[in-house]
């Protein structure tokens, strides 16, 4: 994996979003959100995670984790494979686990922010308390980008068989110490060794081709913890990672 560490503060220098690597439209897009320029933390983890990397990132709460990794991801996800879109049936290709339904749904504010630049990229929510039937009729039509903590998750993964989780590319966990002080660390495991098995036992998806076939079980992984916070057990997580992505602490 990749170390970065970064502080809160706009990036010195004169960077933007463009020269990152992000599509220029996105770039345009994120300016008329409020987001002009990069931080720190968006500076050093945005390339790496374009280009497929992993990467322990380390930065304090309010430094914008969530579009460092958020905005590279969607991009990805919005590009073309084997020359055309991925439809919404190769169902979620990126994970994000989150510890309480707040940071679920602030995470998913982001992702409608982002994915309205990209359309056919359909992102949601998963957290306790919402009705089932609706979150299982979300997941058949297919969500490529999904916010959720880690009970629901499971309780899908275990239960909706019509959840496709095939061509997932992306895991990641978020304030993963939280996480764990919150007592999710088995829980964290239990997703990871579903998802492996349901991936093993069902074919890739069509469109995918020799792409698909290829990252077959490589799921990049980001974890993200406040370097802030005075005690930090994101390192627990270690054996966890597995193939493309980064962690975020």
């Amino acid at each position: 994996g990749e170390l970065v560490r970064a502080g809160a503060a706009p990036a010195p220098g004169g960077a933007s979003f463009a020269a990152l690597g992000l599509d220029a439209k996105l770039a345009a897009h994120l300016a008329s959100l409020g987001f002009a320029a990069p931080t720190p933390v968006q500076t050093a983890t945005i390339p790496p995670l374009l280009a497929r990397r992993d990467a322990l990132v380390r930065a304090p709460t309010g430094s914008g984790k969530t579009l460092a990794y958020a905005a590279p991801i969607v991009q990805l996800l919005a590009g073309p494979v084997g020359g055309v879109r991925a439809p919404r049936s190769v169902g979620t290709r990126a994970l994000i686990l989150l510890p309480t339904r707040e940071l679920v749904l602030q995470t998913g504010d982001v992702l409608s922010a982002l994915t309205r630049h990209y359309h056919w990229v359909v992102g949601g929510v998963l957290y306790g308390g919402e009705a089932r039937g609706s979150e299982k009729a979300r997941l058949r039509k297919g969500v490529a980008a999904l916010a959720a903590t880690p009970g629901r998750l499971i309780d899908h993964l275990q239960n909706t068989a019509s959840f496709v989780t095939t061509s997932l590319e992306w895991l990641v966990l978020d304030e993963a110490d939280r996480l764990l002080d919150l007592g999710f660390e088995s829980k964290v495991a239990e997703i990871l060794a579903s998802v492996a098995a349901r991936n093993t036992a069902a074919p890739p998806p069509p469109f995918a081709g020799r792409r698909g076939r290829r990252q077959r079980g490589r799921v990049g992984e980001i974890v993200s913890a406040a370097a802030d916070r005075r005690r930090s057990r994101s390192s627990n997580l270690g054996p966890f990672s597995s193939g493309r992505g980064a962690r975020a602490n």
